[in-house]
């Protein structure tokens, strides 16, 4: 991933958070036209993305999860998954 280009991982990130929250359309033609990307370039990256986060509290560097989810603000992170 970290030879991906910090634009593409931005905006799936983006599309990732729409899916999350069911959002519809998932991808509008305004983000596609602000982004540069439309909806097939984002869908492997943000697969990537939706595994790591899946992925987060059993990875071996947990310690800003942990973090998150003591100091009460894992509210996302622990709904989501």
């Amino acid at each position: 991933m970290a030879s991906l280009c910090p634009s593409l991982v931005a905006a799936s990130a983006v599309y990732a958070a729409q899916c999350t929250l069911k959002k519809s359309p998932l991808w509008t033609e305004t983000l596609k036209h602000h982004t540069g990307f439309n909806e097939s370039q984002l869908m492997e990256c943000a697969k990537v993305l939706v595994n790591a986060h899946a992925a987060a509290p059993e990875n071996k560097l947990k310690s800003a999860y942990k973090k998150l989810v003591e100091e009460g603000k894992g509210y996302f992170l622990q709904n989501e998954m």
